[in-house]
């Protein structure tokens, strides 16, 4: 409340967003979702924080199993880095743009929505969709988390094509 009132409207919405992210791994979803929302109105947000919000609702989204809403929330927060996810005919009859190697909080912003893009493909059944985000993302490089996380989404793709993924996970850890 303080920070509203004294204007730092920059520094209320890292905040919220950065709550939001925390309830939703104690696995407040609604609470998250909640949040967010109240965040979004009361901090009329710039689009890079925005971009944030959307990215930590898409995996609110995704928490209750609206693979739709999250897809959506992952187009808005791709949106200010210019990069779109689309389904139109390209490689395996997918086309997502190649990234840029983006640097700092864009980078990591990219890596993770491809990241949250590859479960929600997965979570779908489209595994070609998902291989082609995990690729992407991994082609950011990121952080350590970040690439931790790429190699169990590398793990959870195999499983779902049916394929053995000792492999992948010995090698991830290496």
């Amino acid at each position: 409340d303080i920070l509203r009132r004294i204007g730092d409207r920059p520094r209320l919405a890292l905040f919220i967003n950065n709550l939001a992210e925390v309830r939703l791994r104690l696995g407040l979803d609604r609470e998250a979702e909640q949040l967010l929302l109240f965040g979004r109105r009361v901090c009329n947000v710039s689009a890079p924080r925005l971009a944030q919000f959307s990215l930590v609702m898409a995996r609110v989204q995704l928490a209750k199993g609206k693979t739709v809403e999250a897809f959506r929330d992952l187009a808005a927060a791709l949106a200010p880095t210019g990069i779109s996810l689309s389904a139109a005919p390209g490689r395996d009859g997918l086309k997502i743009p190649e990234t840029r190697g983006w640097s700092g909080p864009s980078g990591a912003l990219v890596g993770d929505a491809l990241r949250v893009g590859a479960r929600v493909a997965l979570e779908e059944g489209d595994t070609e969709k998902a291989l082609l985000m995990i690729e992407r993302a991994e082609a950011e490089g990121g952080s350590i988390r970040g690439r931790a996380e790429n190699a169990l989404l590398r793990c959870l793709h195999a499983r779902a094509v049916g394929e053995s993924f000792l492999d992948t996970a010995k090698e991830s850890l290496r």
